[in-house]
């Protein structure tokens, strides 16, 4: 998977370095960070548009609203080791919990 400076995310096939089918659109910006769930069923990508998105790989849509709060570009997302929670970092200098199942702000960390 990638994510790029023209706003959007693909999966690749890395034996043949080719890119599996559409790319996927949803972010106003530059991507700045991917990560997939633990169990594969869920990649969320942050952005310098201030969001993280959901996506389904296997339905290659987006899952739910962007998950919005940040006042800042996002250079690190990652899941909880449970997959419960997605951690986000910002350059508004905060750091933000996520409920996965929901995509709820779930609190908030200042650096």
């Amino acid at each position: 998977m990638s994510g790029s400076g023209d706003h959007m995310l693909r999966l690749w096939d890395a034996p043949t370095m080719t890119p599996i089918g559409m790319a996927l659109r949803g972010h106003q910006h530059q991507i700045t960070c991917i990560t997939w769930s633990a169990d594969g069923k869920t990649i969320v990508s942050g952005s310098r548009d201030n969001t993280l998105r959901m996506w389904g790989p296997s339905t290659r849509q987006l899952v739910g609203d962007a998950l919005t709060g940040h006042t800042g570009p996002i250079p690190r997302v990652a899941w909880s080791p449970d997959g419960k929670t997605i951690f986000s970092a910002s350059w508004d200098n905060t750091l933000r919990f996520w409920a996965a199942s929901t995509g709820s702000d779930d609190g908030t960390i200042r650096l």
